[in-house]
């Protein structure tokens, strides 16, 4: 199964644009990106469902769990692999990120020319499990 729809929620601009260019330029995919967790909350139910969804771990205006915890009240995205973003390097938070519902975790900085492939197999791994 490969992906078409990445949803990114990150509320620094620069990573955004890293995410998308990175995603969209050379991953190929179709990129939407949030700068808040309430601004994609408020949008991505509206939207056809994505394959992914890359959040932030920690947005200005939310925790990056709350928004896991609002998106899987919806039985749709059960299915659909978030994956947390983050700077964070501590194994209790990471390991705190992945109880919480992560299908994986990405360090600050990525490389963004092997983001999308990581990307695919972050995807393909969690589907397989299915």
């Amino acid at each position: 199964m490969n992906i078409a729809k990445v949803i990114v929620i990150d509320d620094d601009e620069s990573t955004r644009i890293l995410l998308e260019m990175s995603l969209s330029k050379i991953g190929g995919f179709k990129v939407e990106c949030f700068s808040s967790g309430k601004s994609a909350l408020d949008n991505i139910k509206k939207e056809p469902l994505p394959d992914i969804i890359l959040l932030d771990a920690h947005l200005g205006d939310s925790d990056g769990i709350d928004v896991i915890n609002h998106l899987r009240l919806h039985q749709e995205y059960k299915r659909v692999p978030i994956v947390m973003v983050t700077a964070e390097t501590r194994l209790t938070e990471l390991e705190r990120l992945r109880q919480a519902g992560a299908a994986e975790v990405i360090i600050k900085p990525f490389d963004p020319l092997t983001l999308p492939a990581q990307i695919q197999q972050i995807h393909a791994d969690y589907h397989s499990k299915e």
